[in-house]
């Protein structure tokens, strides 16, 4: 019994700990026109991981993913209040954000905090994790 116990342990030690995942944004947004005059920011990033505490695997996989923001028009400075956040991956969305996205030449910069709600009431903001510069691709 205590051979099978050692065993499980130390499975499930190496199984927890070969375990990870990472998302990681690309060094570009894609921006292109959306429905009714609005326009839609695309920051493409990357998953990579390994391993699976449902199903016992060690294997790496690899996948890619977008978060989308959307606004009404394009100017040097856009305040939180004007922009909707979505995940693709939840398919969720945030409307009540903190910070600014600002746009000049060719660049993006995004600087965002996410609010974190307990029982309808903002706890805590966290910066957005795919806060950064990106080289604007525009898409028609």
């Amino acid at each position: 019994m205590r051979l099978f116990y050692l065993f499980t342990v130390t499975l499930f030690t190496v199984n927890l700990s070969s375990c990870y995942l990472t998302e990681k944004a690309k060094a570009f947004a894609n921006l292109r026109h959306w429905k009714n005059d609005s326009l839609e920011i695309e920051l493409p990033y990357e998953i990579k991981g390994r391993g699976s505490l449902h199903n016992f695997t060690f294997e790496k996989f690899k996948d890619s993913s977008a978060n989308y923001i959307y606004l009404q028009n394009i100017k040097q400075k856009i305040a939180s209040s004007e922009l909707v956040l979505v995940s693709k991956k939840g398919y969720s969305f945030q409307r009540n954000l903190k910070g600014e996205i600002y746009i000049n030449d060719s660049l993006i910069n995004i600087n965002l905090k996410i609010p974190h709600y307990k029982n309808g009431v903002v706890k805590k903001w966290t910066n957005y994790q795919f806060n950064g510069k990106y080289i604007i691709k525009v898409h028609k």
